[in-house]
């Protein structure tokens, strides 16, 4: 969904070659709304942030489309975002969510990948929103407190990767392989030292581990 068929029709094109089949283009929150019973279910919706007045916005959009359909995934972007878009998108509920200022868009192949993670339960947010985030000095003690293999998680998650996918590159001291749910549980128990909200938390969690600057140990 954006308010411009022009970036509608810019986007189309490039991110069906890497693999990405749109079946609905809208110019409105309510417009997109009212016509997504029209197709499947998607896997993932790309939101503007920012529509004109008198217009849902996109989080507002966001809020009803996870009312109805509570696992599609949320990309949400716009030309400029602000600290409190990360807490919004943390509000939203679950994973899949990813922010992304349109500045940040250099490269459609590496836009696309962004999609694929969100679409599969990762979340994102845009490097420089990350840079915004005022929380770390508060939150340094707190990431002390982390275990190796919750930071190692932690900073997958931050990657975008989805709890699948982190299950897949990461292994048991003995060698077998994790389990989504094994990774899940380090992600719970990361969100409960850093203090975010249990079931909602990854976006504000890995945000706060990306802004520290730190690196899982070795």
């Amino acid at each position: 969904m954006d308010d411009s068929e022009f970036t509608l029709a810019a986007f189309r094109g490039p991110l069906e070659r890497y693999g990405h089949q749109l079946v609905l283009a809208v110019t409105s929150g309510a417009e997109l709304l009212a016509r997504i019973d029209e197709v499947d279910p998607p896997d993932l919706v790309v939101l503007d942030k920012a529509i004109p007045p008198n217009r849902l916005e996109g989080f507002e959009t966001a809020q009803a489309l996870r009312a109805r359909f509570p696992g599609i995934g949320i990309m949400l972007i716009s030309f400029e975002m602000e600290v409190e878009d990360v807490q919004r998108a943390q509000r939203l509920g679950g994973d899949g969510v990813g922010l992304v200022q349109k500045k940040s868009i250099a490269r459609i192949s590496a836009f696309a990948a962004v999609l694929d993670g969100v679409a599969n339960g990762g979340s994102y947010v845009d490097p420089d929103l990350r840079r915004q985030v005022a929380a770390r000095a508060e939150r340094e003690g707190a990431l002390d407190a982390l275990s190796a293999r919750e930071a190692e998680v932690l900073d997958l998650a931050a990657q975008g990767l989805s709890n699948q996918q982190i299950a897949d590159r990461l292994r048991r001291p003995d060698g077998g392989a994790l389990s989504d749910r094994t990774v899940e549980g380090y992600l719970k128990n990361a969100y409960q030292k850093l203090g975010v909200d249990i079931h909602n938390g990854r976006v504000l969690a890995s945000v706060l581990w990306a802004t520290s600057g730190r690196r899982p140990p070795v």
